[in-house]
């Protein structure tokens, strides 16, 4: 690792700054840990959404009872 300069030059602030925007275009990985009582542990990673499909939330609730849930909370 090199020293820190006593100055910061105006070439090291530019490479500073690219790094740090290029660290901010990356995708970030979200973590969850759980332990339970038995000693086993789980841990989840996601890199993104998970879009499940309606059926699968949802199953056979009626197509105009559910339009009408999902229009009063925005997300029809």
């Amino acid at each position: 690792m090199k020293p820190v300069p006593a100055q910061l030059s105006r070439r090291d602030l530019l490479t500073t700054a690219a790094a740090f925007a290029a660290m901010s275009a990356m995708p970030t990985l979200a973590s969850s840990k759980i332990a339970f009582d038995n000693g086993a542990k789980l841990t989840t990673v996601s890199d993104g959404h998970l879009i499940l499909p309606r059926s699968m939330i949802f199953g056979d609730m009626p197509q105009a009872e559910l339009d009408a849930i999902l229009l009063r909370h925005g997300a029809g």
